[in-house]
């Protein structure tokens, strides 16, 4: 299972996000500027290239938070870095199954940051994928400030240890149905 994961000590430049007010040339210039940062960090792993991926935005943030769609759009470079340096074939939704984006509250400036994580696609890892998903959704909904989901990494490992046996089933369906 690959996993790359991207960190930033600061959350994707404004003049990147979905509702930046920005001069084309000076959000290009920003945007060539940030997929470069990305391009840097992927190639400091080294990642063998990746079928189908899942990919994860986290932001910490102190205040105000960003909406979590403009954070996202604001992540377009880094994702595009991706296929630029050949980890995934193309960002489309043939190889990018989902997207999934969470903001965490922190308390000082200091702690705010960026992290991508771009996960090769595999029963296990979309169960987990989706389980942190879930979770993150149920926080918001709560009410639930920070980083909570950690707390519930039992339910995630009963998911992907579910998953891991879909798999093996459909494996050994697959090779039955095939005189294996």
């Amino acid at each position: 299972m690959a996993l790359v994961r991207l960190e930033w000590p600061f959350l994707p430049p404004a003049g990147l996000r979905g509702n930046a007010r920005v001069h084309h040339q000076a959000k290009a210039k920003l945007m060539a500027t940030f997929k470069e940062s990305a391009f840097f960090r992927i190639k400091k792993q080294n990642p063998d290239p990746m079928d189908k991926v899942l990919v994860r935005y986290i932001g910490y943030c102190c205040a105000p938070l960003p909406d979590r769609d403009n954070l996202a759009i604001g992540m377009k470079g880094a994702l595009d870095a991706f296929t630029e340096y050949g980890v995934i074939k193309d960002d489309s939704s043939n190889y990018v199954l989902d997207i999934s984006t969470k903001i965490i509250r922190v308390p000082h400036r200091k702690e705010q940051g960026m992290v991508m994580e771009v996960e090769e696609a595999t029963l296990p890892t979309i169960a987990s994928h989706y389980v942190a998903s879930l979770m993150s959704t149920v926080g918001a909904f709560l009410g639930i400030e920070g980083d909570w989901t950690t707390n519930l990494s039992t339910y995630e490992t009963m998911f992907k240890s579910i998953a891991e046996q879909m798999e093996l089933d459909v494996k050994k369906a697959d090779q039955d149905d095939h005189g294996g």
